[in-house]
């Protein structure tokens, strides 16, 4: 079994998470069924977290053979008759060890899958790594950006079916909270934008990490429509906004002024 295969690189810097318990747990099954089986895996850190620390000491015990390797110089996999001829280079005898394998096992990257149209009905932001962004890790770890949307398991990031089940509950804990209330509170610092200055240039449209502005044709002219209910009021449109048609409620140009002058005793 060889770990981190194109993971932990410059194009996924991520740990999938999962990957060494999985391997770890199937180890410990082919020793059950056979003792007498050799089972090597190759490894880059072995990161196993919480009691998953047990399975790691369980295959130890069972004869599972711990190999480690840098990223620099990763296993080589060649055809070798009927079997996969493995080359590691061993650090602690500090020697290429061959491995004739009947079965070679990669754990992979986890990706995110692309799916356009599923943005396009729910705008939920996402991080670096393509996975659902959560509004607040420790605060509102399930919650989304988008209000009434809730985030679980794999879509938020790779992780044990116990933590997808964890999350899956508390994600439908928050979602019968609003089926029991029967509606949706609205933010009530949003943007509004003055269509007599707007121009259209969907500058706001195209930063807008929400999805919450629209460009529209109104009076044969591209106007910049805002829908309320998604408007989070993080200011965005209205920075980047060059005709200074967008103001954030509570937050207009004029208050902002009148708050540096206040604050500098004018």
């Amino acid at each position: 079994m060889i770990q981190c295969v194109a993971s932990r690189d410059d194009s996924h810097p991520y740990c999938s998470g999962i990957c060494c318990s999985m391997a770890i747990k199937n180890a410990i099954r082919i020793k059950e069924i056979n003792f007498s089986t050799q089972v090597y895996i190759l490894y880059r850190d072995m990161r196993m977290t919480g009691f998953y620390e047990d399975y790691y000491t369980k295959a130890r015990k069972a004869g599972v053979v711990f190999i480690r390797y840098s990223r620099d110089n990763k296993p080589d996999v060649a055809a070798g008759g009927d079997k996969l001829r493995v080359t590691v280079r061993d650090p602690i005898i500090d020697a290429d060890y061959v491995i004739d394998a009947d079965c070679v096992a990669l754990s992979t990257v986890i990706e995110p899958p692309e799916n356009e149209g599923l943005d396009a009905i729910l705008p939920v932001p996402r991080s670096a790594e393509g996975f659902y962004l959560e509004s607040h890790v420790q605060l509102k770890p399930v919650d989304s950006y988008i209000d009434g949307i809730y985030i679980c398991g794999m879509a938020h990031f790779p992780k044990s079916i116990d933590e997808s089940i964890a999350q899956a509950k508390a994600a439908a804990s928050r979602a019968s909270i609003l089926l029991a209330r029967g509606y949706v509170k609205a933010e009530p610092i949003v943007a509004s934008c003055n269509e007599d200055v707007c121009m259209g240039c969907g500058i706001c449209e195209s930063f807008c990490p929400y999805s919450a502005i629209d460009i529209v044709k109104k009076a044969k002219r591209k106007k910049a429509e805002i829908i309320v209910a998604a408007c989070k009021g993080c200011g965005v449109c209205a920075s980047y906004c060059p005709a200074k048609a967008i103001n954030v409620g509570r937050f207009t140009d004029e208050q902002i002024y009148a708050q540096i002058r206040a604050f500098g005793g004018e």
